[in-house]
């Protein structure tokens, strides 16, 4: 045991100080944000409350500690923008909530019981990646605000990296991750299916809450509702999904895993978001594909009947009315063409116009980017002068870091899906197999979408990548410290 941790032993008494560190970190962290908020409020208290009982629970199960995050984005829709305006200060929602999570294991780590792991070459690149995109974005002395906003949330893939590192430690802890993040997304399908049938979306009466988490789009008479943060999950749990479905045959599984596919189902499809729908497909594709290797023949005709009913919900929307207008073919075509109300020009011509805009300043710096904080010309007609956002996540990531910076964090993802898909191909481990396969193809399912409906730049995408870049270091770990026969009862 470490000097350190013989000290903080002896200056907090007993040979186990994990519950009176985590008390000492809570405590702090409310009470910096209550001096923030120049007081105490109802609404402090409220989020207090669910504060403390995330960081209890996150104490008792270290699995839901790592998942905590991505359970709040998924279920509340928070995120980097997310505040309470409380005593004049601004209360980041994702903040307040996470930072208690964190604290046990922080006291963890202080008290000796676990160790912190040296990186691995993924998340060595991703890091450096960060680093210097940060670095130049302050050299170019771009606004400080944006880059702080952007580290903000980049700052996730570190988090959630060391976060999963130090407390993913058994086979059953990783299978439990996992299934609660299909069930955190199951619940979100199920709050879309709330939002469509029993909440107005533009009525006097719309719940703040739901304004706060939801988008509801006023296209196709605002029958679009887009949940922020789970509209990212309903893709990413889908591979997930289809990879468990493959290794997990008993009848228990199958019917739980139906119940979740067809709720997250709902929500994917309420959304609306064509990129998303076709990225769901590819990635079933994949998991089939590659799966067959490990899963037999039988995946054929499990992966077949998946994708045809993928296929037919699709085309079936092409035949129900949303408040009037028909979402087929036709309408889409009319609807690319038709004046935007905020450009004046055709929705598929302002995909155009910030992406030739973004480009144009991106080349002033080609290799190295602009860093953090980079914006670009655009929208001056609504009065803004710059934005630092795109819908291609890929330019925006040409604007931040140039090409050289694009291709540090590229080989950094590539490399942590090609070691999670190699691992699922382990024989006689059909729990890890099946997270390996299902991780692996869901952030190849991330860069997909980030081609038109950018992810990577959102929390709930950071966090993700985070947690994926460390699995293949965990799974590692696992099957060297832990008999094959633990991992196969784990699930």
């Amino acid at each position: 045991m470490s000097q350190m941790s013989q000290t903080l032993q002896s200056q907090l008494g007993g040979s186990r100080p994990l519950a009176r560190v985590s008390a000492l970190l809570v405590a702090g962290i409310l009470t910096g944000y209550v001096i923030a908020a120049h007081g105490f409020t109802q609404a402090l208290f409220f989020i207090f409350a669910l504060s403390a009982l995330t960081a209890f629970l996150a104490a008792r199960y270290p699995w839901l500690a790592v998942v905590s995050p991505l359970v709040i984005f998924i279920v509340m829709g928070i995120g980097v923008s997310s505040g309470l305006n409380i005593g004049g200060a601004s209360i980041n929602l994702a903040d307040v909530l996470l930072l208690p999570a964190l604290a046990p294991t922080i006291a963890k780590v202080l008290a000796g019981r676990r160790d912190l792991s040296y990186p691995s070459v993924p998340a060595l690149l991703i890091f450096v990646w960060l680093v210097l995109a940060t670095a130049l974005g302050v050299y170019y002395g771009n606004s400080l605000s944006l880059v702080r906003n952007e580290l903000h949330v980049l700052f996730f893939i570190v988090l959630a990296y060391f976060w999963a590192i130090v407390e993913l430690r058994t086979p059953r802890d990783v299978w439990l991750a996992s299934i609660a993040l299909i069930a955190a997304t199951a619940v979100a399908g199920f709050k879309s299916i709330y939002i469509s049938f029993f909440v107005s979306h533009f009525s006097e009466g719309y719940s703040q809450l739901w304004q706060a988490s939801t988008t509801a789009s006023r296209e196709l008479g605002g029958q679009r509702t887009i949940l922020n943060g789970a509209d990212t999950f309903f893709v990413l749990s889908m591979p997930l999904i289809a990879s468990f479905a493959l290794f997990f045959r008993e009848r228990r599984y199958i019917a739980w895993l139906s119940a979740a596919f067809v709720l997250t189902l709902y929500g994917l499809f309420i959304s609306l978001t064509r990129t998303n729908w076709a990225t769901v497909l590819v990635a079933i594709l994949l998991v089939m594909l590659l799966g067959m290797r490990t899963a037999g023949r039988q995946v054929v005709r499990i992966g077949v009947a998946v994708l045809l009913i993928c296929i037919l919900a699709l085309a079936v929307s092409s035949m129900i009315t949303f408040g009037g207008n028909t979402y087929d073919l036709g309408e889409l075509m009319s609807r690319r063409l038709e004046p935007n109300p905020y450009t004046g020009a055709g929705n598929l011509n302002y995909r155009i116009m910030e992406s030739k805009a973004l480009i144009d300043q991106a080349q002033e710096h080609l290799v190295l980017g602009n860093g953090l904080g980079a914006s670009f010309d655009f929208l001056e007609f609504r009065g803004a002068t710059s934005v630092n956002w795109a819908h291609n996540g890929h330019l925006w990531l040409l604007l931040k870091s140039g090409l050289a910076g694009m291709a540090v964090f590229y080989l950094g993802i590539a490399a942590t899906c090609w070691q999670l898909i190699r691992m699922s191909f382990h024989a006689g481990q059909r729990t890890l197999s099946a997270i390996s396969l299902g991780f692996g193809i869901a952030l190849a399912s991330l860069m997909i979408m980030t081609l038109l409906v950018n992810r990577i730049s959102n929390m709930e995408g950071a966090y993700f990548i985070g947690l994926a870049v460390a699995l293949p270091q965990i799974i590692s770990r696992i099957n060297r410290e832990v008999p094959v026969s633990a991992i196969q009862e784990a699930s």
